[in-house]
């Protein structure tokens, strides 16, 4: 009797320890689907691409208006060209006596001057003739984060092979657009900094004025 008893106590134990197992082993799979589900659920980078509009009125642009007097008190001659954007935004293409610049024109009619003269390269300059959008797609529409301009100087005195030329980057946020980042054009990494830059372009500061 005494032999049947320990082999029940045995048994009991034994059946503890089988279901205390079955019991660590749940709740260890319970967590573990916890974690993967929530690896699965993280939300994955954004795919951020480039898409290109005219600047020039040779492409898509058309000119707003030519003014003997300036678009801008103090200068002698300017024109404005309206053109195309991204995501509901449009661009004006200001050259205010040689000196040009991008105005941003917002879904909500708010226009934003980029301000290329004083913030990217001062005197005179001329502009690139397309302008690239770095942009995501959010519930179907494309939504435009940052944009790239070339910004070149046209001073006739200054040699070709020492001519200013920069890659200006500005962030497109609802509430803000201004150049963020200016990127000497001649080096040879200049497109991929500028790409990088724009994507980023929303978490940045504006640039300050140049100073002279």
């Amino acid at each position: 009797m005494a032999e049947n008893g320990s082999s029940m106590v045995k048994l009991s134990i034994g059946l503890r320890k089988s279901r205390f197992t079955r019991g660590v082993v749940l709740i260890v799979t319970i967590v573990a689907s916890a974690s993967i589900s929530r690896v699965t659920c993280a939300k994955s980078p954004e795919k951020i691409t480039s898409v290109y509009t005219s600047l020039t009125t040779k492409n898509k642009c058309k000119l707003a208006s030519l003014d003997d007097e300036g678009t801008e008190p103090g200068y002698a001659r300017g024109s404005l060209a309206s053109c195309p954007g991204i995501g509901g935004n449009s661009v004006h293409v200001e050259d205010a006596d040689g000196r040009m610049t991008l105005y941003v024109i917002a879904p909500n009619k708010n226009k934003f001057n980029l301000n290329y003269p004083r913030v990217v390269l001062l005197g005179f300059s001329e502009l690139g003739d397309k302008a690239e959008w770095r942009v995501t797609t959010r519930a179907g529409k494309l939504v435009p984060l940052g944009l790239i301009v070339r910004v070149t100087s046209t001073n006739g005195e200054v040699p070709k092979n020492k001519i200013e030329s920069y890659l200006a980057v500005a962030k497109i946020t609802p509430s803000e657009i201004c150049v963020t980042d200016r990127i000497p054009a001649r080096r040879t990494t200049a497109n991929t900094e500028a790409r990088r830059a724009a994507d980023t372009a929303t978490t940045k500061k504006c640039l300050a004025p140049i100073r002279y």
